[in-house]
C-alpha cells in the first residue's frame, strides 16, 4: 500500500508520528476498561490500600474485582477512587445518609461544572444515584464548608477541575 492510500483509508482517524513511524490512535471504548491477560491493573483493599495486580490465573480466580468496579487502569484512578469513598464517608458522618425519604424534602451535593460552583439543593421526587442526602439545605451547606469545595468539586467534576 502506498502512502497517500493508508493516508486516505485513515483520514477520519487521529493519526500519530512516533518513534518514525505512523500510528492509528484508536478511540477510547465506551464503558468500563478491563483488562486483558497480560496487563496490570490495580485494585483497593477493605483499609482503602492500593494493590497492582497482574491480570493471570490468579485475576480468574478474582473476579469479583471486575464484577463491583474495583478494577483500575492506573494507580492514580485507584487513589482517586479512595478520596471518592473518603469524601463519601466524611459526608455521611456530617449527617448525611444513603437513603432517600419519599415524604420529606431531600437535600443532596451538586455542582454546576459550567460555572465551577458546589451547592447543596432539593433532590426533587426522585432519587439520584449515589447521592448522600441531607434534611435540608443547611446541613447540606455546612457539610459542603466542612468537607472543603475544592475535594468536592473533584469528586463530582473529576481531578482536573479543582481550583
Amino acid at each position: 500500500m502506498k502512502l497517500q492510500e493508508w493516508i486516505n483509508e485513515n483520514k477520519d482517524k487521529e493519526v500519530v508520528f512516533e518513534d518514525g513511524r505512523l500510528t492509528i490512535k484508536e478511540p477510547e471504548t465506551q464503558g468500563r476498561w478491563k483488562p486483558e491477560d497480560g496487563d496490570d491493573y490495580f485494585a483497593l483493599l477493605g483499609n482503602g490500600e492500593v494493590i497492582k495486580f497482574h491480570r493471570t490465573d490468579h485475576y480468574r480466580n478474582h473476579p469479583d474485582h471486575f464484577a463491583i468496579g474495583n478494577v483500575f487502569k492506573t494507580e492514580e484512578d485507584a487513589k482517586f477512587a479512595v478520596e471518592r469513598l473518603k469524601i463519601r464517608a466524611e459526608l455521611l458522618d456530617l449527617g448525611g445518609r444513603d437513603e432517600f425519604k419519599p415524604d420529606q424534602m431531600n437535600f443532596y451535593i451538586c455542582g454546576d461544572i459550567s460555572q465551577n460552583t458546589i451547592y447543596s439543593a432539593i433532590a426533587g421526587k426522585n432519587p439520584c444515584l449515589n447521592a448522600v442526602y441531607f434534611d435540608d439545605q443547611e446541613q447540606g451547606n455546612k457539610a459542603i464548608q466542612a468537607v472543603g469545595v475544592d475535594r468536592l468539586k473533584k469528586m463530582l467534576f473529576g481531578e482536573n477541575h479543582a481550583q
